[in-house]
């Protein structure tokens, strides 16, 4: 997971971690927003906030998921966010979020 950057076009923060990993592997997967600046003018930003912004996404779709395995709900995460297209080796894959929300049954109201 990385945090995402300001502006245009949509990619990771220059201080966020950038693949390939030693094995080969692009990273990060998954970027997320990473705070904004309060009504005191003190940001909470960075992949601190950048993490509970994941960690509430998966928490959404394992509720609104329940068929769906602990195991399986990364590969959900992936599959419902925002495509930022992969350019150089280690880019980033996708902009975390929820997503088509069709088959989301419990977070949607009646």
């Amino acid at each position: 997971m990385g945090a995402l950057g300001p502006g245009a076009p949509l990619g990771a923060a220059s201080f966020s971690s950038r693949g390939p990993t030693v094995d080969g592997r692009a990273k990060p997967e998954v970027l997320s927003p990473t705070g904004g600046a309060p009504l005191s003018g003190t940001a909470f930003a960075g992949t601190s906030a950048a993490a509970p912004h994941v960690a509430g996404v998966l928490a959404l779709l394992r509720e609104g998921l329940p068929g769906v395995s602990t195991g399986d709900l990364p590969r959900e995460l992936v599959a419902r966010s925002s495509d930022l297209g992969r350019g150089a080796p280690g880019a980033p894959e996708v902009l975390a979020g929820l997503g088509p929300l069709g088959g989301v049954g419990p977070l949607l109201p009646a």
